[in-house]
């Protein structure tokens, strides 16, 4: 990365360390603010939106092989920073932040640093030893000891023994919060847990990295992904969209026109525009009648762009990428308890670890990420993938891809899985699950919360 970049941002330490007049509250609070801004400057390429800090530095800390020590201290100065006001944090925020920036760089630190940051800085680290690895344990909450932060639960495949679940753990599970949140205020307990990825320690803790609340309640991954926007994530949207009628258009139309001409082609690759449109009117002859002769041609026209550009991905593309159109499925549906989510791919082609998932989508892209993609496909896409790989048991890798079939170039993009953003689609995910119980429990405070301040954005 840019050498002069990192010099910059050692010498704002520099600047901080200098203001020996300063308030130790300031001081502290600006090597936050640069911490801050050191890891968007980290993530500025990939465009991708971080709902939290947290998710921003577990993507960081994983991309650029961050040591676990420095992960650890790194959370400490960041739950430590605008509570603590000592010269131990002062000391932990100059070691955090010159260390990322050598991390992230590749640079050494300056000179003009080498006395103020220590180098063996002994700040309290503490790892537990882990004595197994589970990758998924269902367990029913019985109940929650906030001040050690553990929930009590029978795990069902120990049911003779009572068992505790750390969260709140900075380095590992502390974006799921807002989730233990819900469990305590809408679910109450007993409430039924998936726990993921989870390390055991000598004392027998649960140590998990996720929660799946209720996993048997299964939410639509379109449901999901649609809550990401380009500012962050609105779960509330999932809430609105409950009560708004669905009113056909014409980007609707050529939508379901565009998956429609998909499948013809995957399964008559000789198909023509002139004998394959006519067909259309059948998906839904009273939607047609509901549009005007102008908009009607409109739609055809249009509608004839994204055969082409199908008809050429299917003759031409797909051998590219090591996809043979005879072995794809067309809109398969697939549900994983696992996580609780179900959802319906466009195409999935089973091949073992060259497995490919494609989604289809007939607008363009919205705020793209580095990968010239929409926050909210993204996320679609990190779902399928964790839907695909929890039914065929890690058996297969898929690569996935989102189809833009408007664009005449470079339509078919690549959606690397992100591991902290399937995480937080998780989070969210058990959100969506919290309002549905509340809407169940007739909570009236629910829908007063969309005209409230906590929603500003959508008045």
């Amino acid at each position: 990365m840019n050498t002069e970049l990192a010099r910059l941002f050692y010498r704002e330490i520099l600047k901080i360390e200098e203001q020996a007049d300063s308030p130790l509250k300031d001081k502290i609070k600006a090597l936050f603010d640069l911490l801050q801004m050191l890891f968007i400057e980290a993530t500025k390429k990939e465009r991708i939106q971080f709902t939290t800090l947290f998710s921003r530095i577990a993507y960081v800390t994983h991309k650029f092989d961050f040591d676990k020590k420095l992960q650890f201290w790194i959370h400490a100065f960041r739950k430590a920073a605008g509570k603590k006001e000592d010269e131990k944090t002062y000391e932990l925020g100059l070691h955090v932040v010159a260390f990322s920036i050598q991390q992230i760089f590749s640079e050494k630190i300056l000179d003009e640093l080498q006395n103020i940051i220590k180098q063996d800085y002994n700040f309290q680290y503490s790892e537990s030893k882990t004595k197994e690895y589970l990758s998924k344990i269902r367990v029913v909450v019985l109940g929650d000891d906030e001040k050690r932060n553990q929930l009590i639960v029978k795990d069902i495949d120990r049911p003779d023994l009572t068992i505790r679940v750390r969260y709140n753990i900075a380095h590992r599970n502390e974006n799921f919060n807002p989730s233990i949140l819900e469990i305590r205020k809408t679910f109450g307990f007993p409430v039924t847990l998936n726990l993921l990825d989870v390390k055991v320690d000598e004392k027998g803790i649960y140590h998990p990295r996720a929660f799946v609340i209720e996993p048997d309640y299964l939410t639509d991954v379109s449901a999901v992904s649609e809550c990401f926007k380009e500012f962050g994530t609105a779960p509330v949207m999932y809430l609105i969209k409950k009560f708004l009628p669905i009113e056909p258009n014409k980007y609707l139309m050529i939508g379901n026109i565009a998956n429609f001409f998909l499948d013809e082609l995957l399964t008559n690759r000789d198909a023509t525009f002139q004998e394959t449109f006519p067909k259309v009117f059948r998906l839904n002859p009273l939607a047609f009648v509901l549009f005007e002769n102008a908009e009607v041609r409109e739609i055809m026209n249009k509608s004839q762009k994204h055969f082409v550009n199908l008809k050429r991905l299917v003759h031409q593309e797909l051998e590219k990428f090591q996809i043979q159109k005879e072995g794809c499925y067309l809109e398969p549906s697939f549900f994983s308890e696992t996580y609780g989510l179900q959802g319906r791919l466009d195409v999935f082609y089973p091949n073992g670890k060259d497995s490919a998932i494609i989604e289809l989508k007939s607008g363009s892209a919205y705020m793209p990420n580095q990968y010239g993609i929409s926050q909210n496909h993204f996320t679609q896409t990190l779902l399928y993938d964790l839907i695909v790989k929890a039914v065929f048991e890690e058996e297969t890798e898929p690569t996935n891809y989102i189809l833009y079939s408007g664009l005449d170039n470079r339509n078919l993009r690549y959606a690397p899985v992100v591991k902290a953003q399937q995480f937080e689609a998780i989070q969210l995910r058990n959100l969506l699950v919290a309002y549905e119980r509340k809407l169940a429990n007739n909570d009236s405070d629910l829908l007063s919360k969309i005209q409230s301040n906590r929603y500003p954005h959508l008045k």
